[in-house]
């Protein structure tokens, strides 16, 4: 997405793509992509380790050779 890119730049290529069958900028393929490391980074923050995703197994791990996590959700941790 190019630099400066607004909202209503982004509302302007929805509308485009739309019109013209052309995938927006910002598709479905890239929200799951950005809401993974968000959701990675959530997780390392709150248990305190780095933890990694493996694409192929589709497991979050705490490196190449460390424990498999679960993925937390509101209530799984205490105080969350």
């Amino acid at each position: 997405m190019p630099s400066g890119q607004n909202l209503l730049g982004m509302e302007k290529n929805w509308f485009e793509c739309i019109r013209s069958g052309k995938p927006p900028i910002g598709n479905i393929d890239l929200a799951l992509r950005v809401q993974t490391v968000i959701s990675l980074a959530e997780m390392s923050q709150r248990l305190n380790v780095a933890c990694l995703f493996d694409e192929r197994s589709r497991k979050i791990t705490t490196g190449p050779e460390g424990r498999v996590l679960e993925p937390i959700t509101y209530g799984t941790l205490a105080n969350s």
